[in-house]
């Protein structure tokens, strides 16, 4: 049952993944990457902001803050724009 459930999440990302691109390749014609970055993540952030509330987890020590910081930097800013700029030129 895990490796089924496990091939399963691996199709069903791979899917969502190829959309996304495929959408994100459409709009890059009449929106500029930062736009289309901005969008994909608050749409992200609005859907899991209440799940994240739900679980009433703990914030991590504080030492760990600008790590988590840069990581969020490098995934959430520079990756989108990098990311759908370079569709524009594909």
């Amino acid at each position: 049952m895990g490796e089924i459930l496990g091939v399963f999440a691996a199709l069903l990302s791979s899917a969502l993944g190829g959309t996304s691109i495929g959408a994100t390749r459409y709009l890059v014609a009449t929106l500029d990457p930062l736009a289309i970055g901005a969008f994909r993540f608050s749409l992200g952030f609005l859907f899991l902001l209440p799940i994240a509330i739900g679980k009433r987890g703990g914030w991590p020590p504080r030492r760990d803050w600008p790590g988590i910081t840069g990581l969020g930097l490098l995934f959430f800013a520079l990756f989108p724009v990098l990311f759908n700029a370079s569709l524009i030129f594909t």
